[in-house]
């Protein structure tokens, strides 16, 4: 991740660390501000990638991929792994990840990411060591924790899932993602409404939160 442009570093820096808290409002305003500034940059985009991911907006997710891989390969050999491993059109997302992650192991991104991609393949107790050393090696960033809780509550080890939705949420207080996930946990739980008042937090925090409030009123619906 390289740029000639003053400041664009930086910024690019606090665009992936709200992306690994889940705060994709921010890390997708950060984007923008990054696009504009340095619209060279292969990783400008990947902000509103996550953005567009949790909108469920397929479309943008892969046209923001392919344009951040027109720049990439020349920027970062990594940097392309990385994005090659967000898309099954881009050749087998696991390899990608692998390389991505070897070619940048100090990268909490490209850690976490080749978690995520793991979880997807069913390659679990593989994710869960990757999860475990990057909830120490980065304590304060809450996406770890994130994902490690909904590992522990497909395991069904619903105490250590709360465990890490509460660490999430106090890594992440102003993030509604955080109390999505941690609603996610409530109804599985069968405690309907802890869940609605997580998924309730969510949208005060962030009204445009489509998820919490898809989820909250099914709950509604449901009462």
């Amino acid at each position: 991740m390289t740029s000639e442009v003053e400041g664009a570093e930086d910024l690019c820096y606090s665009m992936l660390y709200q992306s690994m808290q889940g705060d994709v409002e921010k890390a997708g305003a950060l984007s923008d501000s990054l696009l504009a500034l340095d619209p060279e940059m292969a990783l400008a985009g990947y902000g509103n990638m996550w953005k567009a991911w949790f909108n469920s907006d397929g479309e943008e997710w892969n046209r923001l991929i392919a344009e951040g891989l027109k720049k990439a390969d020349d920027e970062s050999p990594a940097i392309a792994y990385l994005l090659k491993s967000l898309s099954s059109d881009q050749g087998d997302r696991l390899q990608n990840a692998q390389m991505a992650h070897s070619l940048a192991p100090d990268s909490p991104v490209t850690q976490v990411n080749l978690a995520w991609v793991m979880m997807a393949s069913d390659l679990n107790a593989e994710a869960k060591v990757l999860l475990d050393q990057a909830t120490k090696r980065w304590g304060a960033v809450g996406g770890p924790f994130n994902m490690l809780g909904y590992w522990y509550m497909d395991a069904e080890d619903m105490e250590m899932a709360l465990d890490c939705f509460n660490m999430y949420v106090r890594l992440a207080p102003d993030v509604p993602n955080a109390y999505d996930s941690r609603g996610d946990y409530y109804v599985k739980a069968g405690d309907l409404d802890a869940a609605k008042e997580n998924y309730s937090k969510a949208i005060e925090l962030s009204p445009s939160f489509s998820s919490s409030q898809e989820k909250l009123n099914d709950l509604e619906k449901g009462a």
